[in-house]
């Protein structure tokens, strides 16, 4: 499998889905600003839409969205799909479209009025996910899955942006950021420990 990616990026969620799921891939480090790929290749060759992710599976067939991909590595793995399908699908789609997309304005330049009312969506919607939230992991599972990862990337992201989180989730970060997966993807994409 080759994963191509962004360091930080949203990729950094299958990163380190692939690692907990102990599924052997390539990292190719994209360069969005030249729009060049480390393997060499332009990232227009890679993917017509410009962003990362990018999963291209052992069959040679492209993945592109972060729930697509991350539901893939989760099919493959047999172990990351956490309870049920649906319910994987509403947290990835979830974590998606009304956290994800909110950070567009913080990495876009807009102005200080829309970026505190982005803030207030995020924080609404963390706090819908902490009171969602049971045991250690999301979904109820004993073990993370790929949602897991993708949670653990976006609250990454609110400490880059230095935004609040509520208290048990930045307890489930921290412990989130004790497992090896994530700190090998970390060290691989050259963020450090967080």
């Amino acid at each position: 499998m080759k994963l191509y990616f962004v360091p930080g990026a949203c990729s950094l969620a299958v990163d380190i889905a692939l690692r907990e799921a102990g599924i052997a891939f390539e990292g190719i480090k994209v360069d969005l600003e030249n729009r060049t790929c480390a393997d060499g290749k332009a990232f227009a060759d890679v993917s017509a839409k410009g962003y990362v992710p990018v999963l291209i599976d052992a069959d040679g067939q492209k993945i592109t969205e972060m729930v697509a991909v991350l539901y893939a590595v989760a099919e493959k793995s047999g172990e990351l799909a956490a309870v049920s399908p649906i319910r994987l699908i509403e947290m990835l789609a979830f974590i998606s479209t009304e956290l994800h997309r909110n950070f567009r304005s913080f990495y876009r330049g807009a102005e200080a009025p829309e970026l505190e009312r982005q803030k207030k969506e995020i924080a609404n919607r963390l706090a819908m996910i902490d009171d969602l939230h049971t045991g250690d992991y999301l979904l109820g599972a004993e073990k993370p899955g790929v949602a897991d990862a993708y949670l653990f990337t976006i609250l990454f992201w609110c400490d880059f942006l230095q935004l609040p989180k509520p208290p048990r989730l930045a307890e489930y970060q921290a412990s989130m950021a004790k497992r090896t997966a994530v700190a090998e993807a970390l060290a691989f994409e050259g963020l450090g420990a967080r």
